[in-house]
């Protein structure tokens, strides 16, 4: 038995909709688990969001439903950013010193689950870590 999951990819000529095909592995009372995946990975059968859909229609429908809820995301953030874009710069507050969060200096970069954040004066950061914009 093989599951459906419907995406795009971008590409310089365009967007391309694909269709990825996943074998089912084994199949439980409540879902499967496909392949493709390190360990696997277990999708619900019964699930209003999946990852993966029995029929290619079904993963169609469920593409259309992610990208129908993305767009609207988008469009809350573009009004957000319009409305930012529309306050009367003599009201814009103005930061002296503003704090700010930021990791610690480490050398592994990677391991950020355990870094613990750090409460700082921006005054103090070289302009790498914080570029105030000009007023």
């Amino acid at each position: 038995m093989k599951l459906y999951r419907v995406d795009y990819r971008s590409y310089t000529d365009g967007p391309h909709v694909m269709i990825d095909s996943f074998m089912v592995v084994k199949e439980t009372p409540c879902g499967y688990w496909i392949e493709g995946f390190e360990g696997g990975r277990w999708v619900s059968a019964t699930g209003k969001k999946r990852f993966a859909y029995p029929t290619v229609e079904e993963a169609i429908e469920g593409w259309r439903a992610r990208k129908d809820r993305h767009i609207s995301i988008l469009r809350a953030k573009i009004a957000e950013i319009n409305r930012a874009l529309s306050v009367d710069p003599s009201l814009y507050q103005h930061y002296e010193n503003r704090s700010t969060f930021r990791f610690p200096d480490r050398g592994d970069r990677k391991e950020f689950k355990d870094a613990v954040l750090e409460f700082v004066d921006t005054s103090e950061l070289p302009s790498r870590y914080y570029d105030p914009l000009p007023i």
